[in-house]
């Protein structure tokens, strides 16, 4: 009838360490598609990724305060590997650079995804903190929501708060 395979203590060895390989393939591969490292907190805009650049580029046009210091190095720039737009806003009356980038998923050309990834305090040498890693609950809560007030709902633009990806009580 049926033969039972027995496998030897080496071959379980090998096939655990096989499947939880896979299992970590598997994981970076979702987070890879999500676009999101699980900190940057993403906000999903239903407008392509160049009129959402042109956009920023048009509030910072007309909001000059809001341009940090050229010595300083925060040049908003394109990155041609990723085709990622990353760029700064300062905050003069707090004296902080705020670091956020826009991208869109493959194939997607009426959605783009605006990620606030860290601030720096002051204009001193870089020494970012990430959003949602670096800062308490109450910290993070209050830097998003000054983004969203100061930066954000003055684009004009609608868009949805995805969260980060992980921590859903942290949007």
């Amino acid at each position: 009838m049926g033969k039972t395979i027995r496998m030897k203590r080496w071959q379980k060895i090998i096939l655990a360490i096989l499947i939880f390989y896979i299992c970590l393939f598997l994981v970076f591969y979702f987070l890879a598609l999500n676009g999101n490292s699980g900190f940057e907190q993403q906000y999903k805009f239903n407008v392509s990724k160049d009129y959402l650049i042109q956009a920023v580029e048009d509030f910072k046009t007309k909001n000059k305060e809001f341009i940090p210091v050229s010595k300083y190095g925060a040049i908003d720039y394109l990155d041609t590997m990723t085709t990622q737009f990353t760029a700064y806003i300062y905050y003069p009356n707090e004296d902080e650079i705020v670091c956020f980038y826009i991208d869109s998923k493959p194939n997607e050309h009426d959605e783009s995804y605006l990620n606030l990834l860290s601030v720096n305090q002051g204009l001193h040498q870089p020494q970012y903190k990430a959003v949602n890693k670096d800062f308490g609950r109450s910290e993070n809560l209050e830097i998003k929501k000054k983004f969203q007030e100061r930066f954000l709902n003055k684009l004009k633009l609608d868009y949805k708060d995805e969260g980060n990806g992980n921590f859903v009580f942290w949007k």
